[in-house]
This record gives C-alpha cells, sequence and structure tokens, in this order.
C-alpha cells in the first residue's frame, strides 16, 4: 500500500486549528504516511461533508471542547473540528489531541512487506 492519502481537516478559523493542523501533520509523518492535506474554513464546503460549525466569529470562545461536549442534535450529528481522509469523515466533534489523532491515523499506517 503506498496511496497518498488527501486529508482535510474541516474547521472554523480559529487558530486553535492550526494546532489540531500540527498535531495531525506531526502524528502522520511518525507514521511514514504519503499524505496531502488542507484545511478548509468553509462552511459550504463543511456542509457538504455533513460537518456543522457551531463557532461564532468575532463572539466570546469557550473552546472546541466547551461546544462539543454540549452536543446539539442527536449522535449521528457531527461538528468541526473533523478530519477527512480520501473522502469521508474519519473524526469529528473532539479535541484533536496527539493521542486520538495517532488512534484514527495508526490504521492507515503501511505494513512492512
Amino acid at each position: 500500500m503506498n496511496e497518498i492519502l488527501d486529508m482535510k481537516l474541516l474547521s472554523s478559523i480559529c487558530t486553535r486549528n492550526e494546532y489540531y493542523l500540527k498535531n495531525t501533520i506531526e502524528i502522520a509523518d511518525k507514521l511514514g504516511l504519503r499524505y496531502r492535506i488542507e484545511r478548509i474554513t468553509d462552511n459550504e464546503v463543511l456542509k457538504g461533508y455533513g460537518v456543522h460549525n457551531r463557532c461564532k466569529s468575532g463572539a466570546y470562545c469557550p473552546g472546541c471542547n466547551r461546544l462539543n461536549d454540549f452536543r446539539f442534535g442527536d449522535d449521528t450529528t457531527m461538528y468541526a473540528p473533523a478530519l477527512v481522509i480520501d473522502g469521508k469523515v474519519v473524526l469529528h466533534s473532539c479535541i484533536f489531541t496527539k493521542d486520538v489523532v495517532e488512534g484514527v491515523l495508526s490504521g492507515y499506517a503501511y505494513e512492512e512487506a
């Protein structure tokens, strides 16, 4: 398996998402993944993946954890930040700690021949 993963970080414009992007890149590199990654903040694109952005631009921000702990909708509702790999949302509605990201990306690590 030597495919290049197409990863997208769906997020708000909040600078905290730069940290999530950094963690994702760091873990992908650690696992030896071949990938391209982009951060997308366009709400219309997020909606296309079924991901909702509850961040309020210019308003008080309690942080992603506070927003996503108090979830609206049913259990299938997805909130930003979200990680898309090859067109599929694989992580959403949580804080992108290194452990969380590694848990997801390790499933894409290449097996030794």
